[in-house]
């Protein structure tokens, strides 16, 4: 007896066959290591550091292609947006993503253990490592796109900086 796929499973099917590397967003330090491994890449070439944290100002580009600086606001949900995020009607919305997102994560799994378990792990290790050398470095002398208060930096006046 052929089981006939769902509308979900048939596009989350497809998306998995057409990219060859989907991240996972809560395990991103896994993906950047796993991608880093894939692509035979050095720890340095893949370490970041974050600019965009909830009261700080980061750098978009508007309609009209001028760059501006916006503070990203903190995180709230009415009661009424809560009340249908947890909704049956909310659940069957998002029922592809969750799925999406459940093939991703095994997908992932998969390309650890294909990459082998034990060279993974260590250097997962040294890119957490190299991570916190560069927050610790950097974070506090990184010269962001935008100023304290909001205005965009020429690129003149990030020379120096963390980034390179």
């Amino acid at each position: 007896v052929v089981v006939p796929w769902t509308w979900e499973e048939s596009l989350v099917g497809g998306i998995i066959q057409d990219y060859d590397f989907i991240a996972v967003l809560e395990r991103m330090d896994e993906s950047i290591v796993a991608l880093q491994l894939i692509l035979d890449l050095d720890v340095g070439d893949v370490l970041y550091l974050s600019a965009k944290v909830a009261g700080e100002a980061y750098r978009f580009e508007d309609t009209d292609g001028n760059a501006r600086c916006q503070k990203l606001a903190k995180p709230f949900l009415s009661p009424a947006v809560r009340e249908f995020l947890e909704s049956e009607e909310w659940r069957h919305l998002i029922a592809g993503d969750v799925l999406l997102h459940h093939i991703a994560n095994r997908c992932l799994d998969a390309t650890i253990d294909a990459l082998g378990r034990e060279r993974f792990e260590r250097a997962l290790e040294s890119y957490k490592s190299m991570m916190a050398v560069a927050h610790e470095t950097c974070h506090e002398s990184a010269v962001w796109p935008c100023g304290p208060d909001g205005p965009r930096r020429e690129e003149s006046e990030r020379v120096g900086d963390c980034e390179h």
